[in-house]
C-alpha cells in the first residue's frame, strides 16, 4: 500500500473516530441536561429538611468554586449551614474501612 493511500485511510479512520466521539459527547451532554432539568423540578417538591440535607451533601462533595455556587442557590435552606458545621465532626460511622482489620469504620474500640 502506498504512503499516500495509507495516509488517506488513516485520515478517514481519524475522522470516523472523532465523529463517534462527538456523538458520544453529545448524548452525554443531552443526558446530563435532562437530568438537571428533572432534578430542578424535584428540588421544588422537597421539604425544607430534605433540601437542606441534599444541599449539604452536594456542598460537602463539591470543590471550592462549585461549593460557593451551590450555596448561592435560591432554594438552599439556611439550616444547610448547621448540617455542614456538624459534618466536620463525624456523627455517623464511616462506610469506608481505611485499613483492613481496622474498626474505625464501625465505631467499636480496637481489640488488643
Amino acid at each position: 500500500m502506498s504512503m499516500k493511500k495509507n495516509g488517506v485511510l488513516l485520515g478517514r479512520l481519524k475522522d470516523a473516530l472523532e465523529s463517534e466521539a462527538d456523538k458520544g459527547a453529545a448524548v452525554e451532554r443531552a443526558s446530563m441536561e435532562a437530568m438537571m432539568r428533572t432534578q430542578a423540578r424535584e428540588l421544588r417538591t422537597l421539604g425544607e429538611d430534605a433540601r437542606a440535607e441534599l444541599f449539604a451533601e452536594y456542598e460537602a462533595e463539591a470543590g471550592a468554586r462549585d461549593r460557593k455556587l451551590i450555596a448561592a442557590h435560591p432554594l438552599r435552606p439556611a439550616k444547610t449551614d448547621t448540617i455542614l458545621a456538624g459534618a466536620s465532626t463525624p456523627s455517623k460511622p464511616s462506610s469506608v474501612n481505611p485499613v483492613a482489620g481496622s474498626s474505625a469504620s464501625d465505631g467499636a474500640p480496637d481489640e488488643a
